[in-house]
């Protein structure tokens, strides 16, 4: 649904914009921007690093390489998409 909170991992490595390193795996929180289709666009907001939650904003791409998280006969018809967690591939700089 519109606004929920996800809870997700990174799945590569990246740099916050000042330059620390985040690991693959690392916890990454984020929230539901719009349901299209079968695609779930989310927005990364913060990300845990040592224990603290640091504000970390960058886009949720697939492995397709296409915005948002592919969730196939889940988003038809306004359906909530429930919980759980996805895994962001790559982040828009």
């Amino acid at each position: 649904m519109t606004g929920s909170t996800l809870k997700m991992q990174l799945a590569e490595n990246c740099l916050t914009d000042d330059g620390q390193r985040i690991r693959k795996g690392t916890p990454v929180f984020g929230e539901v921007m719009k349901i299209d289709g079968e695609r779930v666009l989310v927005r990364i907001t913060s990300v845990n690093l040592g224990g603290n939650i640091l504000p970390f904003e960058k886009e949720v791409y697939s492995e397709d390489a296409m915005e948002g998280i592919y969730v196939p006969g889940k988003c038809q018809g306004g359906n909530d998409t429930g919980s759980g967690s996805g895994r962001s591939k790559r982040s828009r700089h």
